[in-house]
């Protein structure tokens, strides 16, 4: 809602996956790490004035030992990757969200997983239960890839912003925006 880039959720479907493009930065930037924390935690406050509430963060890049930067996570093939996780309330429910900030050769994306907190199984909430069995594969498995030649990709539905909805629910079991 509003300035977030990419978080779906919905009190009806308890999981989700989207992966969007952010806008590139206008100003010069001195590494993508510290681009990255600043535009998250500049809207973690967008966060906080949203419908959500009580927002948590769990993890978060560290400062590397050395003083280079950000701990970095792997997310497919990007050039680096940077993995913020937290949990807030909507409407009376409780939902996690991994967002993971992906740059390939110098333009920035954000994949997340959100999901409710409610169990699915007895030991389990939605969230765990999808993460290792179905999200964890999409993240190792991604792959940016670069279009050779004038080929075309196949005339998939667009949504109302114009991003095409891909869907394998087979393989992945959510619906995926894709840019």
């Amino acid at each position: 809602q509003g300035d977030i880039s990419a978080t779906y959720v919905s009190t009806v479907d308890y999981t989700s996956i989207t992966f969007t493009p952010l806008k590139k930065p206008t100003d010069e930037i001195t590494t993508y790490a510290l681009y990255i924390k600043e535009l998250f935690e500049s809207d973690r406050e967008k966060y906080n004035r949203s419908p959500f509430s009580e927002f948590t963060l769990i993890e978060s890049p560290k400062e590397k030992e050395d003083g280079t930067g950000l701990s970095t996570c792997s997310f497919g093939n990007a050039d680096e990757a940077y993995k913020f996780i937290y949990s807030y309330t909507y409407e009376e429910r409780s939902y996690t969200a991994m967002q993971i900030f992906s740059v390939y050769k110098g333009d920035i994306y954000l994949f997340t997983y959100n999901a409710s907190n409610k169990d699915y199984t007895n030991d389990k909430s939605f969230y765990s239960f999808y993460l290792n069995d179905y999200v964890q594969p999409v993240i190792n498995n991604f792959k940016f890839v670069e279009k050779k030649g004038s080929e075309t990709s196949k005339d998939y539905p667009k949504d109302s912003d114009g991003y095409m909805l891909v869907s394998d629910k087979r393989l992945s079991g959510f619906e995926m925006y894709v840019p």
